[in-house]
């Protein structure tokens, strides 16, 4: 655990040192990281779904503290993606928000059955590769809900994001569970079933990229790229083919976007570039 503990260290030390220069994302990483604590010992608290393995170092009451403060790379990283494919529009704080919250939960489909069969955690209920659907879809509801607040908020009271989040995660959780998931796919769902579905998802994605030649600056792209190889290396410590095809099949969005850094390496994207967007409360 020691050694895996570390290895998260240096991801989340390369994706800040490379982000040294933008202090209003380190703020939003700070919030996020912050909430994400908040958000999730409260989960776990309240609904018993999973539990962290007992080899964590410096827990805080139920999570392990490394945990939250990886979580807010992971969404700011999925915002700068929101805004490549938004580029051409002026998008309401909702409809980045709401992009933000899919491409999470899309991470979170790699993210947690890679993590589960390591050990780091486990889930009491069935699922999508031993995971629950509301175990993945939750970090997308607190990704949503998080990055409308920053963006909606004004600066002085951006604070408030923290309880507004946690109370909008659960009021989503809880509406998704009993409106729907508590009734379906509560069973182990087959690979025959869900890596089409996936398949299906990351072309979506793929040709969202593909249609607004949207681009990252490798300070997104370089620390994704060391996550990569961090999952890669848990992958295969635990491999099967069902495995090995699940996580092949979020690669293609990627790929592009690693053929389009390496053929412009110098441009960042305009909209990453500028920062946050103020965005009023009446989007």
């Amino acid at each position: 655990m020691i050694a895996l503990e570390i290895a998260c260290l240096a991801i989340l030390a390369a994706y800040f040192v490379a982000h040294r220069r933008q202090p209003a994302l380190l703020r939003d990483a700070a919030l996020l990281g912050l909430g994400a604590l908040i958000g999730e010992d409260t989960m776990i608290r309240a609904y018993g779904f999973y539990a962290y393995a007992p080899g964590w170092h410096l827990p805080v009451d139920r999570v392990p503290l490394l945990i939250p403060t990886i979580w807010a790379p992971v969404v700011l990283s999925a915002r700068a993606v929101a805004r490549a494919l938004l580029r051409s529009t002026a998008a309401p704080a909702w409809k980045e928000a709401a992009l933000t919250g899919a491409l999470v939960t899309f991470d979170a489909a790699l993210i947690e059955p890679i993590a589960v069969r390591a050990g780091l955690w486990h889930w009491t209920q069935p699922g999508v590769m031993t995971v629950p659907v509301i175990g993945i879809v939750g970090w997308g509801c607190y990704a949503f809900a998080a990055v409308w607040l920053l963006a909606a908020l004004p600066p002085a009271r951006r604070w408030a994001m923290i309880p507004l989040a946690l109370l909008g995660s659960h009021a989503l959780v809880l509406g998704l569970w009993w409106g729907l998931l508590h009734w379906v796919w509560r069973a182990e769902l087959p690979l025959a079933t869900t890596a089409p579905a996936l398949a299906f998802v990351a072309t979506i994605y793929t040709v969202a990229v593909l249609k607004t030649g949207a681009r990252l600056p490798w300070r997104e792209l370089l620390p994704r790229a060391a996550a990569t190889g961090f999952f890669a290396v848990l992958l295969a410590s635990r491999a099967d083919a069902a495995m090995v095809l699940w996580a092949a099949l979020f690669t293609p969005p990627w790929l592009v976007f690693c053929a389009r850094a390496l053929r412009s390496p110098a441009e960042d994207h305009p909209a990453e570039a500028r920062g946050p967007v103020e965005v009023p409360l009446s989007q």
